[in-house]
C-alpha cells in the first residue's frame, strides 16, 4: 500500500507532458523501447519500471537518483510528508542507477533553451520537426542514432562547429572530450 502511495506522489509531481518526455529520456535504458513509446503518463512509466524490476518498495535507489538528476529535490519532502522513512536525497549525489552517458544527456536536455532546440532541429531536419521540448528532440535524435554513446563526439563537434551552443555542449563535453 505504501509503495502505491509513493508511485502516486511521484506520478502527480512529474505529471505534465514535458516531465513524462524528460523521464522517457532518463529511463530509456531501463524500459523496453516498445513499452517506452506507448507510455503516456508517469504512472505508466513507474509501473513499467516496477514490472522490469528496476523499482520496488525495497529498492528506491532509482527514484532517489531520479530526484537528484532531474533536480526536483522538493519532491523528497512531499514524499516524506506521507512516508517519513523515505531516504534523504542529497544535492550532488552521483548516480549509481544511470550510466554517465544517460546522466550527461539529462544535463544536456536541462541546459537547452527553446532557441537551441530550434537550431538543432534546423541542423538535423530538412523539414523542421518543430520539437515541443528538448526531451522530444533528444528522443528523436536517439531513435535516429544521431545521438548515441558511440558517436557522441561527432554530435558534439558538429554542434560546436556549426551552432556554437557552448553552455549546453559543456554538459556533454565534460566526460566525452
Amino acid at each position: 500500500m505504501e509503495f502505491n502511495l509513493l508511485k502516486t506522489i511521484v506520478s502527480n509531481w512529474y505529471g505534465g507532458e514535458s516531465n513524462v518526455s524528460m523521464l522517457k529520456v532518463l529511463f530509456r535504458d531501463k524500459v523496453e523501447k516498445g513499452n517506452l513509446s506507448s507510455v503516456t503518463s508517469t504512472i505508466d512509466l513507474l509501473n513499467n519500471l516496477f514490472t522490469s524490476d528496476h523499482l520496488s518498495s525495497w529498492n528506491l535507489g532509482l527514484l532517489c537518483d531520479t530526484i537528484s538528476i532531474t533536480k526536483h529535490f522538493a519532491l523528497q519532502w512531499e514524499i516524506k510528508k506521507k512516508l517519513p522513512s523515505f531516504p534523504e536525497v542529497k544535492k550532488g549525489t552521483i548516480s549509481t542507477e544511470f550510466t554517465p552517458h544517460r546522466q550527461k544527456l539529462m544535463k544536456f536536455g536541462l541546459a537547452l533553451t527553446t532557441d537551441n532546440v530550434k537550431e538543432i532541429d534546423g541542423l538535423y531536419n530538412t523539414l523542421p520537426k518543430m520539437y515541443t521540448s528538448s526531451w522530444i528532440m533528444i528522443t528523436d535524435l536517439e531513435d535516429r542514432l544521431i545521438i548515441s554513446e558511440g558517436n557522441l563526439k561527432i554530435f558534439i563537434d558538429r554542434l560546436r562547429t556549426i551552432l556554437n551552443l557552448q553552455q549546453a555542449l559543456n554538459t556533454l563535453a565534460e566526460v566525452y572530450l
